[in-house]
């Protein structure tokens, strides 16, 4: 239950604030929209950590590795969702592809 939770608010975290950037970007274009979304993924998954370390689900000594996997699980997200942007459960698996990678990133016993 400890991973469940943490898998989905790291990753309901990180698809927010990345939708939020896409749809700033909006009348810029598709390159402009893939550079928006990938820059506030990145800032989402680093306030996603700090939330859940915050309420204190994740062991803050495993920060660094969690932070890692997370900007990893983006970088493999981010053209899944740009090359399929209307599929829509292709976008719910990049998202959670993102809060997975933060659990392997810092390691099964960093849910707390």
């Amino acid at each position: 239950m400890r991973l469940l939770r943490l898998l989905l608010l790291t990753s309901l975290i990180t698809a927010a604030v990345s939708g939020v950037g896409v749809l700033l970007a909006l009348p810029f274009g598709g390159r402009v929209q893939f550079i928006a979304g990938t820059v506030a993924g990145t800032l989402g998954v680093l306030l996603s950590i700090r939330a859940v370390i915050h309420l204190g689900w994740f062991d803050v000594e495993r920060r660094r590795g969690g932070s890692i996997g997370g900007m990893v699980g983006l970088a493999l997200a981010s053209p899944l969702v740009a090359m399929t942007p209307t599929n829509l459960p292709a976008i719910l698996g990049a998202s959670l592809l993102v809060g997975a990678c933060v659990i392997f990133g810092s390691g099964f016993g960093a849910a707390r």
